[in-house]
């Protein structure tokens, strides 16, 4: 094993949350040469050899975050125009 993907594994090994959400670590799973470690956010990292730290699946919480922002967005936008053409006289 190269001493990168060792580096890696030390890495992961010491992240005890999410990095996104700040969720709890589950219980880690792989050997010496790579590493799968879940949170209980649904977020997984891993680790395999001669690879950068990955992420097979990302956490829901900054997507569901995300997807809040957009709505919020449309939401306040009708707000102004519903605001706007009360002012101009066009609602009764």
């Amino acid at each position: 094993m190269d001493i990168m993907t060792s580096k890696r594994i030390a890495k992961l090994d010491s992240v005890t949350n999410c990095p996104s959400c700040g969720a709890a670590r589950d219980t880690a799973l792989g050997g010496r040469k790579n590493r799968k470690v879940p949170f209980s956010c649904g977020a997984i990292f891993f680790v395999e050899p001669g690879q950068p730290i990955g992420c097979l699946l990302p956490c829901p919480g900054p997507s569901n975050t995300a997807a809040d922002l957009l709505d919020r967005e449309i939401i306040e936008a009708d707000h102004r125009a519903l605001a706007l053409a009360y002012a101009l006289g066009g609602m009764a």
